[in-house]
């Protein structure tokens, strides 16, 4: 079972990056980001960045809100990133990811975990990207420290591509 799962995930990765969707240059932009973690919502605005020789897809992130500021750091590596439909510029993703995380807030708090990043990805023209994507988390907070954190953050952006 072991062998099977190891065989199933290098062929996701070699068929994946072999139909890539989204271009090998540098893209920048902006992400809006809701989420839903443990009973609390949220959003936030995020800058986004793709280097061209860099396989990771990054965001920045910060939102405030009466009581404090949230700011954060994520990167994912996707694993499929394949054309849906060639012809209209819709593709798709699926990758794994990691974030840090640090609320300036009584009381501050860091936390991290892990990510599982999927979406649409509609390319209208080739240097202009919308992407709509859930990004399913599971995280550890440090102050106060509990284990599992669990959150669904919704991802809507833009980039460019250079």
């Amino acid at each position: 079972m072991k062998k099977l799962l190891i065989t199933m995930v290098f062929a996701v990765i070699i068929t994946g990056t072999a139909f890539a969707q989204h271009p090998k240059g540098t893209g920048i932009g902006g992400m809006w980001t809701g989420s839903y973690w443990w009973g609390s919502h949220y959003g936030g605005a995020a800058l986004t960045l793709k280097f061209a020789k860099n396989p990771l897809f990054w965001a920045i992130q910060a939102h405030g809100w009466e009581g404090g500021v949230y700011i954060a750091v994520s990167g994912d590596k996707y694993f499929i990133d394949q054309a849906l439909v060639k012809e209209a510029g819709l593709g798709w993703y699926f990758g794994i990811g990691g974030y840090v995380g640090l609320t300036l807030a009584d009381p501050a708090n860091a936390h991290f975990g892990a990510r599982l990043p999927v979406g649409l990805s509609w390319m209208p023209v080739k240097f202009f990207e919308i992407f709509l994507g859930l990004t399913p988390s599971l995280g550890i907070n440090l102050n106060p420290f509990y284990f599992p954190t669990f959150g669904v953050p919704l991802e809507l952006g833009i980039r460019v591509w250079f």
